[in-house]
């Protein structure tokens, strides 16, 4: 069960350094941009959510199967993914439409 809170607990903090990075690395009318385009419509999102997971956890394994280290993908996998999560988080605006700058 610990092992369990050490996973947990590593991939709340990839995901706090990845929106961070993110939120300072990318400028903030570039990641409106990308929200307006990709959440405009929720279900399209949550589509493309799913199958950008698919694809991170497959890829994640084929790499890790061809290094033979396949029985850490429970562990490496959702701290990738962990990564996507951070990106989404920072790409939320931060202003409304009526915001003035």
């Amino acid at each position: 069960m610990w092992k369990f809170w050490q996973i947990g607990l590593l991939d709340i903090g990839v995901v706090a350094l990845s929106y961070f990075i993110f939120r300072y690395a990318l400028s903030g009318e570039w990641r409106h941009k990308v929200w307006e385009k990709y959440v405009d419509s929720f279900s399209m999102f949550v589509i493309l959510l799913f199958v950008i997971t698919i694809i991170i956890n497959v890829v994640t394994f084929l790499i890790l199967y061809r290094l033979g280290i396949k029985q850490y993908v429970n562990i490496i996998a959702p701290s990738v993914v962990s990564v996507l999560v951070g990106f989404i988080i920072a790409s939320v605006p931060q202003r409304g439409v009526g915001d003035r700058r």
